[in-house]
């Protein structure tokens, strides 16, 4: 049987999400990283986009039943960035999709269901003509297999609600990955530019909790 006959790929916003969908979610997401999911839901209602936060989830078929065992999300979220690290002024901002809490269930890693998660991501990126893909983690390499590439300039976050306070994030620097979508600007360089965040409650680049796990 093909592979493709053996799983199903389906799409939530969080809004949408049963409450069964939200604990089968948060049980994967927490076996893939051995941390407890469970406050996912917590920070995407205290952000106030439960209507915009959009699921992958992907099952494996049986003859019988189906099993979630991979998910994957993306929030709209704005970037700032320069051509160099050394024209602040000429800050742009753009629309970015933000992917967090890719996860595999441990039996199923290494098996290729992350990569479906991903690749399904990128087209609903692309569907919804975001202008560039972030992400933060500690797995570079599964990423960069997939065109992501490691953001190589300087990184910070911009408190908006705090006169454009600008922050700087080291701690984040070679965990940060983009992702040149269809409508990303030419103008992104990674390796001189400067590219910010807007802060989301609780964070800029990412929780702690959100390592990726495939």
């Amino acid at each position: 049987m093909s592979f493709e006959l053996t799983t199903r790929v389906e799409v939530y916003r969080t809004i949408d999400l049963t409450p069964e969908l939200r604990q089968s979610i948060s049980f994967v997401c927490s076996k893939a990283h051995e941390h407890d999911f469970s406050g996912l839901w917590g920070c995407i209602d205290e952000a106030k986009i439960t209507d915009s936060v959009i699921h992958v989830l992907v099952y494996q078929l049986n003859a019988n039943d189906a099993f979630l065992i991979a998910h994957g999300m993306l929030s709209e979220r704005f970037c700032w960035y320069s051509p160099s690290s050394t024209e602040a002024g000429q800050l742009k901002r753009i629309r970015t999709a933000y992917v967090d809490a890719v996860s595999v269930f441990p039996q199923h890693q290494r098996h290729g269901y992350g990569t479906i998660v991903m690749r399904k991501l990128v087209e609903i990126m692309n569907e919804n003509e975001y202008q560039l893909g972030a992400l933060e983690t500690d797995k570079q390499d599964f990423y960069t297999r997939m065109g992501w590439q490691i953001w190589q300039g300087s990184l910070g976050g911009l408190d908006v609600e705090n006169k454009q306070k600008e922050v700087s994030t080291p701690e984040f620097d070679g965990h940060v990955l983009v992702y040149r979508l269809q409508k990303t600007p030419e103008e992104l360089y990674l390796k001189n530019g400067k590219l910010l965040i807007e802060k989301q409650p609780g964070r800029y680049w990412s929780r702690t909790e959100n390592k990726t796990a495939h």
